[in-house]
């Protein structure tokens, strides 16, 4: 309302491509890597079970980016209520 537009909306958040970063690299990317390990068909395996295999490992992948976004969601969330606490008990650089 600051410029009494309706056509446009704030972006409180941000693109924090800093944490979009960590988050593929350090924990998607590892995570995805877990489940071709996990769910790995071996040399023998036909292409309908090495595809039904990397259907899983995919799935494996995607639900710990799921779990990774919401845990970094609470965070963010528990920073709402605590930052003021935070930023007067922890000293400033």
């Amino acid at each position: 309302t600051k410029e009494n537009r309706l056509d446009v909306t704030a972006q409180p958040y941000g693109m924090n491509t800093t944490v979009i970063y960590i988050t593929i690299y350090a924990i998607s990317l590892p995570g995805l890597q877990a489940g071709f390990a996990k769910y790995n068909p071996g040399t023998g395996a036909s292409d309908a079970d090495s595809v039904a295999l990397g259907k899983k490992a995919a799935e494996f992948g995607w639900k710990v980016s799921v779990a990774t976004n919401f845990i970094i969601g609470f965070m963010e969330i528990l920073g709402c209520f605590l930052g003021d606490l935070i930023r007067n008990t922890v000293p400033t650089a």
